[in-house]
């Protein structure tokens, strides 16, 4: 069993599939191990979980309906008789670091942090790093991603206090050269766990594709779109290649009257979090957004992922399709496929080994609303130019 393989080894890399329940056995695994923390020390163990995403994290790990939810709820039964018991300290962006601080100075039993946040309090806190002398678990989850060389420095920062004598546990679904570097050079004695061999996708997953001309590709964006209730999907998340790009779907969806949120980078994070929220409680049906939410977001209910632009890489394809068919869900993913993108679909599929299926579609049908797409197109084109343009003045 997973949970007995990280009870009996000190550092861990595990390869899991990406789904909720992949972060379900992460908390599960640590149950007995901190119980037992928690009966010698009672409220000094932590549990520092760095990743993308920490809100997502933390908003399945505080939602009592969600399997996540429940497995805490089990183990804080488990540590002292009340749920309440185990605290748990979120750390977002949106948090000014002062009150980040005074959550840390609690002490709580759980920690979620992405790695620039917890090395900026560790920099201009010198308390910071004593309050995690005791730390017994460390956990790297999307542990491909923290490896990358835009994490060294943070990661230099943030290992360097913690305790020698604690259990490293790294978490990934992608068992990149960054991975099996770290474990050749740091970690040759860590007990390696796969799930599965290479990349894979959910089970009930159907992979699709529509081959368009990159000329009208919004043409067939909103002939899909029309067709949510035909293809009984309640939630999509569209992906878009870059920020701006990003925005004037957003702007070409709103002229269109499909009601749709964004979510990027250049968004404040409190923006980001509400719109994630919206999205997540159903007050829209349709999420556009960059990478930025191919990884750490968990809401089940999403029917349909669109790839409006394929991903140059086909490792983040797998990510990307990876937000649907979660929980044992049935799930679609349809890219759009201009002529530039043929080598990218045989990439992906060389990886995932297996062929994308056709989406059926009418040609004639999907050109009708040639001349009502591209006027909308142009409005918004008009849109973002002014939004952009009113949003540097502010700057001045």
């Amino acid at each position: 069993e997973f949970a007995e393989l990280v009870r009996a080894f000190n550092e861990v890399t595990a390869r899991l599939e990406s789904t909720h329940g992949s972060l379900q056995r992460e908390v599960a695994s640590l149950k007995d191990e901190l119980a037992e923390a928690q009966s010698r020390l009672r409220r000094s163990r932590q549990l520092a979980a760095l990743g993308e995403m920490a809100a997502g994290i933390a908003h399945e790990i505080r939602n009592p309906l969600g399997a996540i939810g429940l497995t805490l709820e089990a183990l804080t039964e488990d540590l002292e008789g009340k749920p309440e018991q185990l605290e748990l300290c979120a750390r977002y962006l949106v948090h000014v670091l002062g009150q980040q601080a005074r959550q840390l100075a609690t002490r709580p039993h759980v920690v979620v942090a992405t790695p620039g946040r917890l090395r900026d309090h560790f920099e201009h806190d010198p308390d910071a790093p004593r309050l995690f002398k005791r730390l017994r678990f460390l956990v790297l989850d999307e542990a491909d991603r923290i490896l990358d060389p835009g994490f060294e420095k943070e990661l230099q920062v943030i290992l360097g206090p913690l305790p020698e004598r604690r259990q490293t546990l790294l978490f990934s679904a992608t068992m990149t050269q960054n991975l099996e570097a770290l474990k050749r050079v740091a970690l040759p004695d860590a007990f390696q766990f796969a799930e599965f061999e290479g990349l894979k996708t959910a089970v009930g997953l159907r992979q699709e594709y529509v081959l368009c001309p990159a000329k009208v590709k919004e043409v067939y964006l909103f002939h899909l779109l029309k067709r949510l209730e035909q293809l009984k999907v309640k939630s999509a998340i569209i992906f878009v290649g870059t920020v701006k790009g990003c925005q004037l779907v957003e702007f070409l969806l709103d002229e269109l009257d499909v009601k749709a949120l964004a979510l990027h980078s250049k968004q404040p994070q409190r923006r980001r979090l509400a719109n994630l929220d919206k999205f997540r409680g159903g007050m829209a049906p349709i999420l556009v957004a960059t990478d930025v939410a191919s990884r750490g977001l968990d809401i089940p209910t999403v029917d349909l992922v669109v790839n409006y632009d394929l991903p140059r890489l086909a490792q983040d394809y797998v990510h990307r399709v990876g937000r649907t068919a979660r929980a044992g869900r049935g799930g679609l993913a349809v890219s759009l496929v201009s002529q530039y993108d043929i080598e990218l679909v045989r990439e992906i599929e060389g990886l995932i080994q297996e062929k994308l299926v056709e989406f059926e579609t009418d040609e004639k049908t999907v050109l009708k609303d040639l001349s009502y797409v591209y006027a909308a197109r142009r409005a918004a084109v008009l849109a973002l130019e002014e939004a952009l343009e009113e949003k540097e003045a502010q700057k001045k």
